[in-house]
């Protein structure tokens, strides 16, 4: 580390260090997660407002604010920030870090669906900065809003704001980023625009470049890269820091449901006899086969239970990592992985009368069965071990065949589709 950059860390440690021992913070309530989200843009478009006189935001919508005159800064410690899901009757429903987590994920995803401010490419989001609707001091106040909302993904979670383009934040860091890149790492942000420019990177620079490169701006918009990008040719052994970190940063999605079950870890029931251990071990198997099946569950008792339509299930038929992504947004409050070092503990619950029972069919097993309970603060899921559920597992033989759909399956996706931003448990 640089000299200059050491002093400018150890300045910004001293400052932060003043933050987190400073409780003055705010509380934020609403009956939603969407509440939630909007209360926290509201409040950050506040901060930025030139009326910001340190003392309480104004009142949105239903969004209930509690603020005790904290700086901006309070957003940065985590004794400062409560976010709260009530009822209608106002009382206290859910609290605690997965829910702000939920938040955030539920936001970054929601502001840029506004054309005014951003411009989908390939996968990525860009910033519109022209033509400018309305007032400029509202999207100067707005862009400061979304650039602090940014930089508090990478502060809170270790994450990059996906969908947000990566190349955008790569701009905001300086040129001389740009000037480092290199085809890996462009494939590391977007294959297809690497693909586009496999080409160009491929002539020497003095050479014309040929017709299905011309112009040369056409050819590189086409990538969803900014026009000034100018990446190399070469293929440094040494990543450039800033790059790599965002690469990592940027890798926070799932990509396979490998990932998913990896990061899944079985914790012993407290009774352990040898029926309860069949019914934990025989669980955990059809759990892991269940998330590493592409597309909904979907058959005729799915069907009639009306979570899911013929259009939506073939929609995503083949989404590889549909079902790993509504299990990890319900565990975790999010669509991203929370670290590379992050594990979701499951947790086994056998009740004293675990004994076999009769279920009459598969629909009633999937009413009758205490359900899984998420802890998102925790990373955590609670399952109930019952007689009911022990009937389930040992019904039929463990398919072979991943298109079979089992009791197992659809009871498990019955609690995922549409419930993953609900929050009841405190």
């Amino acid at each position: 580390m640089k000299q200059g950059d050491r002093n400018k860390f150890l300045v910004w440690s001293r400052r932060l260090a003043e933050v987190l021992v400073d409780r003055n913070g705010f509380t934020i309530s609403a009956q939603s997660v969407e509440g939630l989200s909007s209360a926290t843009f509201h409040l950050l478009m506040w901060y930025h407002s030139e009326s910001y006189d340190f003392g309480p935001p104004p009142q949105h919508q239903d969004l209930v604010f509690e603020h005790c005159g904290a700086l901006p800064q309070s957003l940065l410690s985590r004794v400062a920030r409560e976010f709260r899901i009530i009822d209608d009757k106002g009382t206290l429903t859910s609290l605690g870090l997965g829910l702000e987590r939920s938040a955030y994920d539920h936001l970054i995803r929601t502001v840029v669906t506004d054309l005014n401010y951003w411009s989908q490419n390939g996968p990525w989001f860009v910033p519109v900065f022209s033509p400018i609707p309305g007032p400029l001091a509202l999207r100067l106040q707005t862009w400061k809003a979304l650039g602090t909302l940014c930089a508090l993904y990478f502060l809170y979670y270790r994450v990059a704001p996906d969908p947000v383009s990566p190349f955008f934040i790569l701009a905001l860091l300086g040129m001389e980023t740009f000037d480092a890149l290199t085809l890996g790492q462009i494939t590391a942000f977007d294959p297809d625009a690497a693909d586009k420019l496999e080409g160009w990177l491929q002539l020497a620079p003095d050479c014309p470049l040929p017709p299905g490169f011309t112009p040369a701006s056409q050819s590189i918009a086409h990538a969803e890269i900014p026009l000034f990008v100018r990446p190399s040719r070469t293929n440094p052994q040494e990543d450039f820091s800033a790059v790599s970190t965002l690469i990592d940063a940027y890798n926070s999605r799932l990509t396979s449901p490998a990932q998913l079950v990896s990061m899944l870890e079985p914790f012993p029931a407290h009774i352990s006899t040898r029926r309860v251990k069949n019914v934990q071990v025989l669980f955990t198997r059809y759990l892991k086969r269940y998330l590493l099946c592409p597309g909904h569950v979907f058959d005729t008792e799915m069907r009639a239970l009306g979570l899911v339509d013929d259009a939506e299930a073939e929609k995503q038929r083949d989404n590889p990592v549909l079902r790993a992504d509504l299990f990890l947004k319900a565990a975790t409050g999010s669509l991203f992985r929370p670290s590379n070092s992050s594990t979701i503990s499951l947790h086994y619950l056998p009740l004293p009368s675990l004994t076999a029972s009769h279920v009459d069919s598969p629909g009633e097993a999937c009413t009758s069965l205490p359900p899984l309970a998420f802890h998102t603060c925790t990373l955590s899921v609670d399952v109930t071990l019952t007689s009911t559920l022990e009937a389930l597992l040992l019904q039929d033989d463990f398919p072979s065949d991943s298109s079979i759909v089992t009791p197992i399956d659809r009871w498990l996706h019955s609690q995922l589709v549409g419930n993953c931003d609900l929050y009841n448990i405190i």
